[in-house]
């Protein structure tokens, strides 16, 4: 595999259109970010982050989730106050949030948490203060999810995942009285509850199909943060304390081995580890900004959000090489090289994927750079292939050496191609 090295990184601060706290941030992808707040601001970006421009949710109250199935379908969660009791609203798009259409929940005094679609049909959502709500057309009727007999099932869930379409992961809790984690290899239809430990989680990140961490949430720093790996497969787990004592409310995987928390601590903003969750390191962006989420759409582009309409990008200083290395090889996947090649001014890509899922496959320059996304979108399983041309990338691109990658779950895999003018 072709892999990207780089030196120290950085972090820029940039002030969005809006002085509302900044609370979820969605990467799709290196050209497409979506970052939600209080008082039903939406914002997008479509050049990594630089400048952003605010959108019509019709919202009032906060901004709770976002999720984008791709660049144009997409989902916002919000809630409007009847009285004194609470109605969770669902948010839906279908032009990039250009303009949202609202769905009411049917339960009053519910909090929509989070939201995640497999599909354009088929979705979930955390709840408080519990239960996991299903969808199967759009989310315009949801009805309850199956949650197994248990003494931890009827707690708040702050976030739900997916890795793939059999394994879902879902985190929450009590704050200073449990942690809660529900765990699905059933594709979503059933999901069994396990106490963990004394303190709630906010986030979860997959490290790869079967096995998930999360870090607590202990917001007086009287105890450690805990470090929560569990295997989906076997059900298994451990429960490990660091040795800081951080509020972490983030989480969001840059490479398949570094994984990058936000902690919303005025000296340190980032808890880091790069080596899949063994060890981890505070970090700090040399800012006072108050971080709430984070998210990286692939190695080089991350956002994270915080107070007053600030954002934090991610710079990568440098490229220092690249090279080729055999990892990730799972039965079943393949990238084939693409034919002709070199080219000019056409190639397919081809492909074999053994799980349906979410494909993406972009085209990067020799330093890194993405130029396009070719696909961006839910695939059956089977062998598929696109025409690649080289308008896609720039009618003007210069003869070199090209690197196209794909991404399915935790699957990744980049080959090189030649154009030759």
């Amino acid at each position: 595999m072709n892999t990207l090295i780089f030196s120290q990184s950085s972090w820029e601060k940039i002030k969005t259109p809006t002085d509302f706290n900044l609370l979820k941030v969605f990467y799709l992808d290196s050209l497409h970010c979506w970052v939600g707040g209080d008082s039903g601001v939406i914002m997008f970006s479509s050049d990594q982050g630089n400048n952003w421009e605010i959108q019509n949710s019709g919202a009032s109250n906060y901004i709770s989730d976002i999720f984008f199935l791709n660049d144009t379908l997409g989902w916002a969660l919000t809630f409007n106050l009847e009285g004194q009791d609470i109605r969770g609203q669902i948010l839906k798009t279908y032009n990039g949030g250009l303009n949202w259409e609202k769905y009411t929940f049917r339960h009053l005094n519910i909090i929509l948490n989070s939201i995640y679609f497999k599909d354009s049909l088929n979705g979930w959502m955390g709840l408080k203060p519990n239960g996991i709500a299903v969808t199967t057309d759009g989310g315009a009727e949801w009805n309850d999810a199956f949650i197994d007999t248990g003494s931890f099932r009827n707690f708040p869930i702050h976030q739900i995942r997916f890795s793939n379409d059999k394994y879902g992961f879902a985190v929450g809790g009590h704050v200073d009285a449990v942690g809660v984690c529900w765990s699905s290899s059933d594709s979503g239809n059933t999901w069994i509850p396990h106490g963990i430990g004394p303190d709630l989680f906010l986030d979860c990140v997959f490290i790869d199909s079967v096995n998930v961490i999360s870090l607590t949430a202990e917001l007086e720093g009287f105890y450690p943060t805990a470090l929560l790996k569990f295997n989906l497969e076997d059900n298994s787990w451990s429960y490990t304390d660091t040795q800081e004592y951080v509020y972490v409310t983030g989480l969001s995987k840059r490479t398949e081995s570094e994984i990058w928390a936000v902690i919303g601590r005025n000296s340190y903003n980032f808890f880091v580890s790069k080596d899949k969750g063994d060890n981890w390191e505070l970090i700090s962006s040399l800012d006072s900004i108050k971080l709430v989420d984070i998210s990286f759409a692939d190695s080089l582009h991350g956002i994270a959000v915080g107070d007053s309409g600030y954002i934090l990008k991610y710079i990568p200083d440098s490229t220092v090489s690249v090279y080729d290395e055999e990892i990730n090889k799972v039965a079943g996947f393949n990238l084939e090289q693409n034919f002709p090649n070199p080219f000019n001014p056409s190639t397919k890509i081809s492909w074999q994927t053994p799980i349906s899922g979410f494909n993406t496959i972009k085209v990067f320059d020799i330093l890194g750079s993405e130029l396009a996304t070719l696909v961006n979108e839910y695939r059956n399983a089977g062998k598929h292939f696109i025409d690649l041309n080289i308008d896609v990338i720039n009618k003007e691109a210069a003869s070199g050496v090209y690197f196209y990658q794909i991404k399915i779950g935790d699957y990744i895999q980049t080959k090189k191609m030649i154009l030759l003018k």
